[in-house]
């Protein structure tokens, strides 16, 4: 993984050293245009956010990637201009196991998802609870397949019932197994 996104800050936004040009930034472009809006600003102090800020640029090694070389020009320009630009977020609920509600990448190619993923295991899931998507929309199939390890009907069944997991929307997933 490129040093300047591992040297990003992930945190609930209520946690978070965003500052607030950046933090209006995600809220306007982001959650204000999601279909979601709604319980996305009713639990937005709650959000995990993975921030991108640009003094990792000037840390980074001769062959290592820099901001400007893999944000779009405008979310560069935002990154310069605010000093912080959340290039993802994550909103997971809790009960038996963490189900992650929406998780959403504003930079493609970089495994983003993972990485949130992995960062709130390392560091905010202290009972090691399972992680498990809550709906898997038809265009992160081939992503959740392989995350969760399943390539047949049968195991998909399997987890959910080892897991007890209540109230999933996988429907697309199922069709896509064996």
């Amino acid at each position: 993984m490129n040093f300047v996104i591992r040297d990003c800050f992930f945190s609930k936004v209520k946690d978070s050293p965003i500052n607030q040009s950046a933090l209006k930034e995600f809220i306007t472009n982001v959650i204000f245009s999601h279909s979601l809006q709604s319980v996305l600003l009713k639990n937005l102090s709650d959000i995990y956010i993975i921030v991108a800020h640009n003094d990792s640029d000037s840390l980074t090694e001769p062959n290592e990637k820099k901001w400007s070389e893999i944000l779009s020009v405008d979310q560069y320009e935002i990154l310069k201009a605010n000093k912080y630009y959340v290039i993802g977020y994550m909103y997971v609920t809790e009960d038996d196991n963490v189900y992650i509600e929406y998780i959403e990448s504003r930079v493609r190619g970089y495994y983003i998802g993972k990485y949130m993923i992995d960062s709130y295991d390392m560091n905010y899931n202290d009972l090691n609870k399972e992680i498990f998507p809550r709906e898997i929309i038809e265009s992160t199939v081939m992503y959740w397949k392989s995350y969760l390890c399943i390539e047949t009907k049968e195991e998909m069944h399997e987890i959910i019932r080892t897991n007890d997991l209540k109230h999933i929307h996988w429907s697309y997933l199922e069709e896509s197994l064996k």
